[in-house]
């Protein structure tokens, strides 16, 4: 199997080597990008090795602060508004300011009304480095299991 992002290889060796000597169910907390199930990250190679045993959970926001490192160093930044065509910008109309969607039941039901959660649009991505374009195109359906959206975001507080 080959891996071409090599932060993402080390963490699904060591996952999988911890998942194979317990046998017991683990968490692993990663920004979307290293979850997610498409391209050559992490997730993906999670999932292909633990198939039905891998969940996916990504988080999502419509507006708000985060932390970063960016032009001002490490600090807080101000997030770019979802606008239309994201997947947060539809999320922020449903006006509930905190919810988790399940994914895999919306491919299952394939409804007229949930059909535009099938097609390609921007969904966020925001970790550790300040993006100035915080949007790419995805298939959030196949990306993910679930989605955690929250409506504004507060950025981390900072240790001195």
């Amino acid at each position: 199997m080959t891996i071409k992002c090599q932060r993402d290889r080390n963490e699904w060796d060591r996952l999988i080597e911890e998942i194979k000597d317990i046998g017991l169910t683990k968490i692993a907390w990663a920004h979307n990008g290293h979850i997610k199930e498409t391209g050559y990250s992490m997730g993906r190679y999670l999932s292909d090795s633990l198939k039905n045993d891998y969940l996916t959970i990504g988080f999502t926001f419509h507006k708000g602060n985060y932390t970063a490192v960016g032009d001002e160093g490490l600090t807080n930044y101000q997030a770019q508004e979802s606008y239309p065509g994201t997947y947060e910008y539809f999320f922020n109309a449903i006006h509930e300011p905190i919810f988790i969607m399940d994914l895999r039941e919306i491919k299952k039901q394939n409804s007229v009304y949930s059909k535009w959660l099938l097609d390609q649009l921007f969904f966020r991505t925001v970790g550790a480095m300040k993006m100035d374009n915080e949007f790419y195109e995805t298939d959030l359906t196949s990306d993910f299991d679930l989605i955690i959206f929250i409506d504004e975001s507060t950025n981390s507080r900072l240790l001195d």
